[in-house]
């Protein structure tokens, strides 16, 4: 049982806390064997209804007036302190257990008076507090600037007849002389006059927060130091050269395909390019793209020995025709697809990768590393399972819902019509309700400061896995050159190219140039362009032309005419869905609890 329990509360000047608990008790080894634990509460509801989060920071344990081992545990909002050793065990007797610590964000700031409604006590102690005490000190304000508005126990308001007080210079006394139990609680309510104690700026709660709470401070400096990593290292190897004068490029750079000419520019591979090269091939006239109620069959054209294939389109009609020479892409071909996707993915990086830009993916290692260090160093600061399980499996989320974003629906928002990018996000809504609920998830289990700066660590890793990507010399000029190429496909748009002499519009150059169109989303813009220029060229009015016809090596069983916008939206869409990758299956103590009546509270017991 609890024989007394005697707090001490001095409020500091800069609004902080400090607590000096005094808990005797008589411990008979039944429940009290090798000590107490204390379990106090990081967040409390204030008298507006609003959700506030407390600091803690242990400043000493003492056991009869002597240093006392202890350890602490970081339990669902809780911070648990258990006094004793593991393998020590008390005997029966009587002990003095003495906690001090510092805590802040518990006085509510008012236009006229401040106040603090705090828990003495707790409400969830496995034993009657036969005696409690209550000791509040505020410097700087007289007795009769302190009121004491509320005395409450089990959250009920008591008549001055169950509590003595007793004033002081600068603090006032209560005293509970029949004790309470220990499910109950025992709670005030103190006001003083304004101007006594400093309300602080939000700088200085943000400084206090941090210089209070180790782990926090644990974790900021692990995320500086990833982020002057990562820094010194994008300094060193990520640095994109110097970009050239950009001259208006009438044929393809290097004769490159317009799958190599994206991945260089992109410096990476997405699953646009499988669909680039396979029109592509169509464009050259080796197969044909035939539509039937919004399936796509390739057909083989006949006499196709002479014509010139590039390395990743080799692969492509290696794997896809057969003695029929057809193919038709829907889900029963989804094995030979993603065979496809991986082979034109392997023929790029191996011909273009490296002499062109580096990804510098191994620098992500150390970072990772990095990470993973600091959520161990955290984990053992605060000796909680769940909180490190809960960062891994929050960033292994966050990291996964992005990369589904960047490479399924980001990209298709730059050649899907307004209906598909509307399904897009419509499909998205899950992931990211389901994201919402992962945040909500981490910022109940780690609290708002751990969260933000889990989410700042993924946001810094997301950052330098762009910024680290760098183009060699080589790239960088031949970028320049692809920027020179997409400044023709878009030259409607640009002033200089309408004063220069441009190539014949002709349909044999519209089909040549629609795979780059294509691969860099400017299809509608050529398309429109070709549509104009062919228009003057019979002489028919700008403002009677319509859209240019459908190419030659498309065919379609719709009786609508050909649409580029719909036509790439719809195509590109079921050659990534066929295509893409398929995702494989595959202690016992008593205690502890809510706050009770406002700040402060928790409870405790014997283990």
């Amino acid at each position: 049982m609890i024989l007394s329990f005697r707090s001490e509360v001095n409020v500091l000047k800069n609004s902080n806390l400090l607590v000096k608990e005094e808990i005797t008790v008589k411990a008979a080894r039944i429940k009290i064997k090798r000590g107490i634990f204390r379990d106090y509460p990081l967040n409390y509801t204030d008298h507006k209804g609003n959700l506030q989060q407390v600091d803690f920071q242990l400043k000493r344990v003492l056991k009869d007036g002597n240093p006392e081992p202890y350890h602490l545990v970081n339990k669902e909002g809780h911070i648990l302190v258990y006094i004793g050793k593991n393998n020590v065990f008390l005997s029966p007797g009587i002990y003095t257990y003495t906690i001090e610590y510092l805590t802040s964000n518990h006085i509510q700031f008012g236009s006229n008076s401040d106040s603090i409604y705090y828990n003495v006590t707790g409400n969830n102690w496995d034993f009657i507090i036969e005696k409690v005490e209550l000791l509040f000190k505020i410097p700087g304000a007289s007795t009769h600037g302190i009121k004491l508005e509320e005395v409450l126990i089990a959250n009920h308001p008591v008549n001055n007849q169950q509590y003595i007080r007793e004033e002081y210079s600068e603090a006032v006394k209560l005293v509970v002389p029949q004790g309470v139990s220990g499910r109950k609680g025992f709670s005030v309510k103190i006001a003083w006059p304004k101007e006594i104690i400093k309300q602080p700026t939000t700088f200085e709660k943000i400084l206090g927060h941090i210089t209070l709470n180790q782990h926090i401070k644990i974790a900021l400096i692990w995320t500086l130091v990833l982020l002057i990593f990562y820094y010194t290292m994008w300094d060193y190897v990520g640095r994109d050269p110097q970009r050239g004068i950009i001259i208006p490029q009438l044929e393809p750079p290097r004769n490159l395909s317009p799958s190599a000419l994206a991945y260089i520019y992109n410096m990476g591979f997405d699953d646009k390019l499988v669909s680039a090269a396979i029109i592509n091939l169509a464009a050259k006239g080796y197969l044909t793209i035939i539509e039937k109620d919004g399936d796509y069959t390739l057909k083989e054209n006949a006499y196709v020995e002479s014509i010139t294939l590039y390395p990743e389109e080799e692969k492509i009609v290696s794997r896809i025709f057969n003695s029929k020479g057809t193919f038709l892409i829907d889900v029963s071909s989804r094995y030979i697809m993603n065979s496809v996707r991986e082979a034109v993915k392997l023929s790029l990086q191996m011909n273009f990768e490296k002499n062109y830009f580096n990804d510098n993916f191994r620098y992500f290692f150390p970072g990772i590393l990095i990470s993973i260090v600091a959520m161990v160093h955290v984990y053992y600061f605060l000796n909680n399972e769940i909180i490190l399980f809960t960062m891994i499996w929050f960033s292994a989320w966050t990291i996964g819902c992005s990369l589904g974003a960047y490479r399924r629906i980001i990209p298709s928002f730059a050649s899907c019509s307004l209906f598909v990018r509307v399904v897009n996000l419509l499909l998205a809504l899950p992931f990211f309700g389901a994201e919402m609920f992962a945040i909500w998830i981490l910022w109940q289990v780690v609290g708002t400061s751990l969260s933000m700066i889990t989410l700042a660590t993924i946001i810094i890793h997301a950052i330098f896995y762009q910024l680290m990507k760098a183009p060699t010399r080589l790239g960088r000029k031949i970028m320049d050159e692809i920027e020179g190429l997409k400044m023709y496909l878009s030259y409607a748009e640009n002033e200089r190219l309408k004063k220069m002499r441009l190539p014949d519009a002709s349909k044999e150059r519209f089909e040549k140039y629609f795979p780059y169109a294509f691969v860099f989303g400017l299809e509608n813009e050529w398309s429109k362009n070709m549509t104009l220029e062919l228009a003057k060229v019979s002489g028919a009015s700008e403002h009677h032309h319509t859209n240019i016809c459908g190419p030659d090596w498309y065919s379609s069983t719709s009786s609508r005419p050909f649409d580029t916008n719909s036509f790439c939206s719809s195509f590109s869409s079921v050659v990534s869905s066929v295509s893409a990758p398929q995702s494989s299956s595959s202690s016992g103590n008593s205690g502890g609890g809510g706050g009770g009546s406002g700040s402060g509270g928790g409870g405790g017991g014997g283990w």
